[in-house]
């Protein structure tokens, strides 16, 4: 529904049609399963439509005010596919009941309290599937503190990782080079994969095992990161919470020992305060040059 109603969306902009909000596109998506051609849409969570349809809003929405770039298509060959069911889902015990599909046998990371609000249905590359399960725990919201007048820097460098100035220490994070660490085992999977016919069984079993080697890359580099940032939380004494200004996603550079990058627009770990109460400043790097 995505890229069906993007696409018509594109069609009346080149026609200077007037844009359609969501409550025209839901009207849209209703005329659609009512055609014989589409009658195959009654078979999927209507509310997941619908969802789609608000992502496609807000992500114009977006592009209006200039904060992002024109919507883009998406690839069904993508790894990583979502999808989202606002209400009907429940749990019990270790099997989670999802509207259309039925019980699903879960593992759960960790207990929760609180009314269930939206369950996304996520599948990696590597074809394992994550359910996130977004809850209100009915706890209020945290009272402001007084202004601690604290000032910290981070500084990105090539032999440490990150480097946190404050008033009171100077803390250094390691650069583990988890890339390095998993290259020979990347090399061998991805010549092996070369050496498959394009399309075939093997070749997308081989595939799976390449993006499995990726994915331990990503699950090292993010754990490592998640305590970094918590320590820094400690250090800097904030209340509230940190977390990477955007998704914490590095772009490998072999020519510079593996180093980790993100791009040449942001900081390589450029970390904001989410409790507005927090008067920390963080020192942004403009670049891979710093």
């Amino acid at each position: 529904m995505y890229n069906y109603f993007l696409a018509e969306q594109q069609d009346r902009y080149e026609k200077k049609e007037p844009y359609l909000s969501f409550f025209d596109l839901c009207h849209k998506l209703v005329e659609l399963k009512q055609s014989d051609d589409r009658a195959w849409l009654y078979r999927t969570n209507a509310q997941s439509l619908c969802q789609s349809l608000k992502n496609l809003d807000a992500a114009y929405q977006n592009f209006f005010q200039k904060r992002a770039g024109h919507p883009r298509f998406k690839s069904r060959r993508n790894g990583h596919q979502s999808m989202a069911y606002p209400q009907g889902a429940y749990l019990a015990g270790n099997h989670l009941h999802i509207p259309k599909l039925g019980r699903v046998s879960i593992r759960l990371s960790r207990p929760f309290s609180g009314t269930m609000k939206t369950v996304t249905l996520k599948k990696t590359p590597t074809h394992k599937y994550y359910v996130s399960i977004l809850v209100d725990d009915q706890h209020p919201l945290p009272k402001p503190i007084q202004e601690l007048n604290l000032v910290s820097g981070v500084d990105v460098g090539l032999n440490h990782l990150a480097t946190v100035v404050s008033a009171t220490a100077i803390t250094k994070y390691e650069n583990p080079r988890f890339y390095a660490h998993y290259l020979p085992k990347l090399r061998h999977a991805q010549r092996s994969l070369s050496r498959k016919k394009k399309g075939s069984h093997r070749y997308r079993q081989q595939r799976k095992r390449v993006a499995r080697v990726h994915e331990q890359v990503v699950n090292a580099r993010h754990d490592y990161l998640h305590n970094s940032s918590t320590g820094d939380q400690r250090l800097l004494g904030c209340h509230g919470s940190l977390r990477p200004h955007t998704e914490l996603r590095f772009l490998v550079c072999r020519k510079v020992n593996t180093k980790w990058y993100r791009g040449c627009q942001t900081g390589c770990l450029e970390l904001s305060c989410i409790a507005p109460e927090c008067p920390a400043v963080f020192d942004e790097t403009s670049g891979p040059d710093h």
